[in-house]
């Protein structure tokens, strides 16, 4: 006599591959989907697959008075310095994760004559939340038409590019992307090559 199985609420023969099907048949613990099965959505009773983000939260940044008591208080809660660094405008930040999480933290410290520093007040700790893109200009025209206001104009330093707009409750969110230098071509003199033999 077979045990009664949870119930699912997938019908498995919507599902696509066979090894998924097969593990919402048996019920068995474990990822029971591929990546491209996970990033389906149902419609009209069949999955049709998405597209992947082009937008990927990677942390949220707070403004610090102190960088070191805070980076060895959240040290305290079990995260890791995994990051540290200067920015063009004489900033510095830490950023910080837990062992089994994805999610970092970023403390940021602007000193006295920083054009971003500001006396410390309660309620301006929370600095931005931030996302790596592949294309930041195209990011923060859709937040414009989606209610956003440029916070910091586009610019790129150092290479990256970062973009800022503040959302409509005035939170910022920070945009940014990596961007490749690009290598000068060398011009080799043209010599002229001597006749074969």
């Amino acid at each position: 006599m077979r045990s009664a199985l949870p119930s699912h609420p997938w019908d498995s023969s919507r599902i696509s591959s066979p090894r998924s099907r097969a593990a919402v048949r048996g019920c068995r613990p474990g990822p029971i989907a591929t990546e491209q099965e996970l990033m389906t959505v149902p419609e009209s009773g069949t999955f049709v697959p998405r597209r992947p983000p082009k937008l990927r939260f990677l942390y949220s940044g707070i403004r610090v008075r102190d960088l070191e008591r805070s980076v060895r208080f959240y040290q305290g809660l079990g995260f890791r310095v995994i990051l540290r660094g200067r920015m063009d405008h004489g900033g510095t930040f830490v950023h910080l994760q837990q062992p089994r999480s994805d999610r970092r933290i970023e403390l940021n410290y602007y000193p006295p004559g920083n054009r971003f520093y500001t006396p410390y007040r309660k309620g301006a700790e929370f600095d931005h939340f931030g996302f790596v893109t592949e294309n930041v200009d195209a990011w923060v025209r859709r937040m414009k038409r989606l209610g956003g206001t440029v916070a910091i104009p586009a610019w790129t330093e150092t290479g990256q590019r970062l973009g800022y707009v503040a959302d409509p409750d005035g939170f910022v969110v920070e945009v940014f992307q990596t961007v490749a230098k690009r290598r000068r071509r060398r011009r080799r003199p043209s010599a002229a090559r001597p006749p074969r033999p």
